[in-house]
């Protein structure tokens, strides 16, 4: 039951003080705080240290062979087919909308 139809003479207000008296005040404005969320800022450094310790053991791997990796990464084969997959998931991006 809304208060318009208790009382006839119920005029809507943006804030409906319960206490009708003439010397009424607004309630005290209420002060948010952002919370604090210490489990992603946690999460998140430990992914990064993860993603550079997995870099840096690549990296400083003896096993990888540079000028191989060199040589075939801009081949234009390579190229063609990076190009041919970011149109493929364009079309798919723009299905999507």
């Amino acid at each position: 039951m809304s208060p318009s139809d208790s009382d006839p003479g119920f005029k809507p207000t943006a804030v409906h003080n319960r206490h009708h008296g003439a010397d009424s005040e607004r309630p005290e404005s209420i002060k948010a705080v952002p919370l604090k969320h210490w489990g992603r800022l946690v999460a998140s450094v430990i992914i990064l240290i993860l993603f550079v310790a997995l870099a840096y053991s690549f990296i400083k791997n003896p096993n990888v062979e540079w000028p191989v990796i060199k040589d075939w990464l801009f081949k234009r084969l390579v190229l063609k087919g990076v190009t041919t997959l970011e149109e493929i998931l364009r079309v798919i991006a723009v299905d999507q909308i």
